[in-house]
């Protein structure tokens, strides 16, 4: 239903646009404000029915940006349709040094959003408002993690040596978002716009938890254990921010 629902608003757009000459295309980069301490919560193994790690340091985290590509139409220059998709990564990776341990740890997660909205425009000179409602809806991929443990003796020679993989299910994110663009016109089709989203979300995430213990020295051998870890929740999400240009022809 929600792909029929995304396929016809779409087909509308391109129509209407195409029929009255008014259509945008934009390119922005945002924060992930709407999810993104759900998902640290969740998916962090220090949440319940984890498992809980040790602090690590000398910290690497990788962008934690969303990067969003946009189709818009403007009708009788005051109503605005956009649908818009965005992809974000997140990796990180950690490093624990002790005289006799030595840990390293990376991660990944990833996520996509497709979003359509409608709103209301007024120009204003350069500027142009355009403040209206749009259905975020995110779909999570599975979280990923692997840990290597490394033990030696007080003559530095490995005493034991362990992996870890870790596999939690992804899930999805949705809900109902109000927002607020401020577009500058920087030449006659071009211009910088920054945004607002801020909304009420719901959030399934998990399934499968999935942990896999590999000893490879002094001797090797294999354990796994697996269990549910699910989460919901209904929440008014912290804004999320964006800054991007567009091109309408």
């Amino acid at each position: 239903m929600y792909k029929i629902i995304l396929i016809k608003l779409f087909t509308f757009c391109v129509i209407g646009c195409f029929s009255q000459g008014k259509l945008g295309i934009s390119v922005s980069v945002s924060n992930q404000g709407q999810v993104d301490k759900t998902l640290e919560d969740f998916y962090s193994l220090n949440f319940p029915y984890g498992f809980a790690i040790q602090e690590y340091t000398n910290k690497t985290v990788g962008s934690n940006l969303k990067y969003n590509l946009s189709l818009s139409c403007n009708i009788r220059d005051s109503i605005n349709f956009r649908l818009r998709i965005g992809y974000a990564s997140r990796s990180s990776s950690y490093e624990q040094d002790y005289p006799a341990m030595y840990w390293t740890k990376s991660d990944k997660h990833e996520n996509i959003e497709i979003c359509p909205s409608f709103g209301f425009t007024r120009n204003k000179g350069i500027f142009s408002f355009n403040a209206g409602i749009e259905l975020p809806f995110y779909y999570i991929f599975d979280y990923t993690q692997f840990l290597n443990n490394k033990s030696y003796d007080t003559s530095m020679q490995l005493t034991h040596e362990s992996e870890v993989n870790i596999k939690i299910d992804g899930g999805y994110i949705f809900g109902i978002n109000n927002f607020l663009n401020v577009k500058l016109k920087l030449v006659k089709s071009l211009f910088l716009f920054s945004e607002v989203n801020f909304g009420l979300m719901y959030a399934y995430l998990g399934g499968k938890y999935e942990r896999t213990n590999t000893e490879i020295y002094p001797t090797s051998s294999d354990s796994y254990q697996t269990f549910d870890k699910t989460f919901t929740k209904l929440f008014f999400s912290p804004p999320q921010l964006q800054l991007g240009c567009i091109f309408e022809f």
